[in-house]
């Protein structure tokens, strides 16, 4: 029953995209589930595209450091873009802020206001950057996804041989 309310799709994709980039596949699945409960199509007031709800500026930062070739921002709802982008995307994330914690709460509230909060904690430790952390949104988005990356890896603890992150 569990794996109803936590299905696993584009396992293909998420092994291949997330898997090579040294990020947890299943901890995609968790943003995922988060931004777009796993509908490539939707579009949010923000003009948040896909599954992964990017933005026009990340979008375009990512398809440049990918070297996209005419990447457009409709592309964002094809799946195997969205994942592709979304798993480079969190890759610099964990190489900037090294935690799940902390990559999902730039995936969310900005890297810039990571940063602000990491100083303010003037710690490493997760708990004392989720501490610092201001905007509710964020704080209540991290602990969902975190949530979710917990069920996951309970589900499907042999999914992947390589657990990253």
């Amino acid at each position: 029953l569990a794996e109803v309310f936590y299905p696993f799709p584009f396992r293909e994709l998420l092994a291949l995209d997330a898997a090579s980039r040294n990020v947890d596949p299943r901890f995609v699945l968790s943003i995922i589930r988060q931004e777009s409960r796993y509908n490539p199509s939707v579009k949010s007031a923000a003009a948040a595209r896909g599954m992964m709800q990017f933005i026009s500026q990340t979008a375009n930062q990512i398809a440049d450091q990918l070297k996209l070739q005419g990447f457009g921002q409709n592309d964002l709802y094809n799946p195997e873009i969205a994942i592709l982008m979304g798993s480079q995307y969190l890759q610099n994330l964990f190489v900037e802020f090294g935690s799940p914690e902390a990559a999902a709460a730039a995936y969310n509230g900005s890297e810039d206001s990571v940063r602000r909060w990491i100083s303010r904690a003037q710690d490493n430790d997760v708990e004392r950057m989720i501490i610092e952390i201001a905007k509710r949104e964020t704080k209540d988005y991290v602990f969902k996804v975190m949530n979710f990356y917990d069920s996951y890896l309970k589900l499907y603890p042999n999914e992947f041989q390589k657990d990253s992150k």
